[in-house]
């Protein structure tokens, strides 16, 4: 495993690669939630179980995430789609033809189908692990309340997540995020035939309290994205120690199907 810094023009992004000693069947941009970064548990198991089924992994530190470069990137909604289009590009420089996929967590989900919907992309294939489809209301803000308030008065707020440093909750990504309303903007990519072509498979917890199971249903079934539950789980999807385990194979074999 590699430590790497890919560069755009709103700064320095730190990542890790890992890839097989062979020519890698695929490259899979593996994309974290808020608050969280790619020493993650999640994005840690991913780098070690991609390589040895012959898939190349490159896990990014979201805009304003982690304790490195891109740490002192602003967060929004244009910043991480730049992110994710700049490992991208590298790997696209990098391989020649790669076939590119995504695994991707909560908000790093929510990211990667606007992604899919308004960047252009090589990618075709999208695992979606605890999917934050309804993420703008999360910061959706009472107009009359402190976060509304406090955003007005300094432009940001600061959200101490379970990650290794808190989060710059910015105006522009409350208003990001309040533009972006998947239940709206995917169904209408979908019609525009912007996803033909594009494989997507959610896996979600049956007692997620950070995203509703059943708004994860409602969309997929919206969508017509395959949908697996796994019992008894909760958002991390590691209350039962096996289930880690049973994410990446199920994200390995859906990438080799």
């Amino acid at each position: 495993m590699e430590k790497l810094i890919l560069e755009n023009r709103n700064g320095k992004i730190s990542c890790f690669e890992n890839m097989p000693a062979a020519e890698p069947v695929a490259c899979v941009i593996v994309i974290h939630g808020f608050g969280s970064c790619k020493e993650s548990p999640t994005a840690q198991m991913m780098l070690e179980a991609l390589p040895p089924a012959g898939y190349g992994a490159l896990a990014i530190d979201l805009p304003g995430h982690g304790t490195e470069e891109s740490y002192e990137m602003p967060l929004s909604i244009e910043t991480a789609l730049d992110a994710i289009e700049s490992a991208e590009s590298y790997l696209i420089e990098k391989y020649d033809f790669p076939r590119i996929y995504y695994f991707a967590s909560s908000f790093g989900a929510y990211l990667t189908l606007l992604y899919l919907a308004g960047r252009r992309h090589t990618g075709d294939k999208a695992f979606l692990r605890s999917a934050a489809v309804n993420m703008p209301e999360l910061f959706a803000a009472d107009p009359d309340g402190p976060l509304a308030k406090e955003l007005e008065r300094t432009g940001y707020v600061v959200v101490q997540e379970a990650g290794p440093a808190p989060v710059k909750v910015t105006k522009e990504l409350v208003e990001g995020l309040a533009a972006n309303d998947l239940f709206e903007v995917i169904p209408a990519a979908i019609d525009d035939g912007v996803f033909d072509g594009v494989e997507i498979e959610m896996i979600h917890g049956e007692k997620d309290k950070t995203i509703d199971p059943a708004k994860a249903l409602r969309f997929a079934a919206i969508c017509d994205i395959p949908l697996t539950v796994l019992e008894g789980e909760d958002h991390t999807l590691s209350t039962d120690p096996a289930s880690p385990a049973k994410v990446s194979a199920a994200a390995v074999e859906f990438f080799e199907g």
